[in-house]
């Protein structure tokens, strides 16, 4: 995965393509940005391999917000940044790092999880009183889904009910329900991640799920699919790129956006993702 990791961060992203009418740099300078969230006005860019980078001011300048991080061989192998609350989060190879004070300095979190450049926390969630982080890897090698509900003092599993070979990708709430992406199809979970169920319906890679005007619309790896049923069936979105291997996808202003590798980058639908369009001018 080699996307925004923090899709909570794309509609700031979208909003600079509603105000300016094309995509826009906002990160000039910074390469390798796995991931982007925001708090309190700043904006929090995980770059590879050289950490958090922070911006004040809507990404005009970033400065480097490492301190505390562990290296990996003389460099900060960070992968993703999220936030809950007061607190942010960086997932890194050398395991999950805390910060309470805007990123000027960083603890470990990581407890007993695992941390290495094959397994790591590769996104991060919040629903509710629960923070999600979820890894690389699959379950069997450690990766999956943790929980925590006191900012990372405690870890508890939270992809009990999934296979071990699956690798998770994405987690959406939609209503009461949890959908989480994964390698193997969707699961679902109404217990806030306790425990899940695979959802009979799909048992291929899914890569990111979102809800509009009632339908669940996916990025999996036959194309863009919708289903206006709660996911008993599927049905291929017109215009959908085909034979996909990783993408994303956001819901904003009433519009679906998904953002897939080696197409033409962004697609939009503005019909709750029944069909889908070219959306990426000024994209390279």
């Amino acid at each position: 995965m080699r996307l925004f990791r923090t899709i909570a961060s794309v509609p700031f992203l979208l909003l600079s393509y509603v105000l300016f009418a094309q995509w826009t740099p906002v990160a000039s300078g910074l390469q390798q940005i796995r991931s982007i969230t925001s708090q309190s006005g700043a904006l929090y860019a995980a770059t590879f391999p050289t950490g958090v980078k922070k911006s004040t001011n809507g990404g005009t300048v970033w400065a480097p917000s490492n301190t505390g991080i562990t290296q990996t061989s003389g460099n900060y192998f960070v992968e993703a940044v999220g936030v809950k609350g007061s607190f942010l989060f960086a997932g890194a190879h050398a395991g999950i790092f805390r910060s309470n004070d805007g990123g000027t300095s960083w603890t470990d979190a990581n407890g007993s999880l695992t941390a290495s450049n094959q397994v790591y926390a590769n996104k991060f969630f919040s629903f509710g009183n629960e923070l999600f982080a979820v890894f690389a890897g699959t379950i069997a090698q450690g990766g999956g889904v943790y929980r925590t509900s006191d900012n990372g003092v405690i870890w508890n599993i939270g992809h009990s009910g999934m296979g071990s070979n699956a690798t998770v990708y994405h987690i959406t709430s939609v209503g009461a329900t949890l959908y989480a992406c994964t390698s193997v199809g969707i699961y679902t979970s109404t217990t806030q991640g306790q425990s899940w169920t695979a959802l009979p319906s799909v048992n291929y890679a899914v890569f990111g799920l979102a809800e509009s005007g009632g339908n669940l619309v996916i990025v999996s790896t036959f194309g863009i699919r919708y289903s206006n049923n709660n996911g008993s069936t599927w049905t291929d979105c017109g215009g959908s790129p085909t034979s996909l291997a990783d993408g994303e996808i956001v819901t904003f202003d009433g519009k679906v956006y998904t953002i897939v590798p080696n197409q033409t980058g962004c697609y939009r639908s503005t019909d709750d993702g029944v069909t889908f369009g070219a959306y990426g001018t000024g994209i390279s």
